[in-house]
């Protein structure tokens, strides 16, 4: 009986942590409408690219936690992993997410401070949320689409695992940029672009 209990408990035990542990299945439409309005308070927070190191570090900590971004980082150049090193790999990862950090946080808060946005219902695709923003600037004329794609985290809430600007996708675009330069430059040429823009961007030492 014992030889036959400790195995059947240690299952059961290993089955709960599992379940406890696993991600959720899917991203449901009230979270990532939740998610939404709660990362446009958060660039609403953004300060100016002169702020104080300390205001800037606490505003990107902050967007941080909306943004699946070694998910997003890894999936930019999947399809050229085999082009790069383990080394090399380490470095694109490190530049590159510290380069959408200092980029792209600082832009998006730029737009959506200065447009008119109008949010749509979330739409459902496998097991993501797929949220629209109808922007309007009218100063600049200019009338976009800026799409959240938000999928299940591991843990904690939902983040954004793709960004979609007038129906052109985030990892798509920068899939096809690395491919180009990697056959082009090399995976050395690729780094040294890449360090070059993150030296060039706001808010880097």
């Amino acid at each position: 009986m014992r030889t036959k209990l400790f195995p059947a408990l240690a299952a059961l035990l290993l089955g709960a942590t599992l379940l406890a542990t696993a991600p959720p299945a899917k991203v449901l439409a009230p979270e990532a409408a939740a998610r939404t309005q709660s990362l446009l308070a958060a660039f609403g927070r953004v300060p100016p690219p002169d702020a104080a190191p300390h205001a800037q570090r606490t505003s990107d900590a902050e967007l941080d936690g909306f943004f699946d971004l070694d998910s997003l980082c890894a999936r930019a150049i999947a399809p050229h992993r085999q082009a790069l090193s383990g080394a090399q790999m380490k470095r694109f990862l490190r530049d590159f997410r510290a380069l959408v950090r200092a980029v792209a946080y600082g832009r998006a808060a730029g737009l959506i401070k200065r447009a008119k946005v109008a949010v749509a219902v979330p739409v459902a695709v496998d097991a993501r949320q797929r949220v629209v923003l109808h922007i309007e600037v009218s100063a600049d004329d200019l009338q976009s689409e800026l799409a959240f794609v938000w999928g299940p985290a591991a843990a904690g809430p939902a983040r954004i695992v793709d960004v979609e600007f007038d129906g052109a996708s985030f990892l798509t675009d920068y899939q096809n940029q690395f491919g180009r330069l990697l056959k082009k430059d090399g995976p050395e040429g690729l780094l040294k672009k890449l360090a070059a823009r993150l030296a060039q961007a706001p808010g880097t030492p």
